[in-house]
């Protein structure tokens, strides 16, 4: 649900075994069902990468991420 969540952020994805001929991936993602991650590369390409084939997937730290995920404030 992560996928879904922070659609629209950048990650990276490496995987177990190469996809078109590589095993790292660095885009934004654009959510994800039981089957396959979606990502938007930064070519404009869109790949779909199997989940089962995913070694590990990190959310690249941005300003937009910071905001997206920052409490609400509290005025007193």
């Amino acid at each position: 649900k992560d996928w879904n969540r922070f659609a629209g952020h950048l990650a990276t994805v490496e995987l177990h075994v190469p996809l078109e001929g590589r095993k790292r991936f660095r885009g934004i993602a654009l959510g994800a069902d039981a089957e396959t991650a979606r990502l938007r590369l930064e070519d404009g390409r869109e790949v779909s990468l199997p989940r089962g084939n995913i070694r590990r997937a990190k959310l690249v730290l941005t300003d937009d991420l910071i905001a997206a995920t920052a409490a609400p404030r509290k005025d007193h």
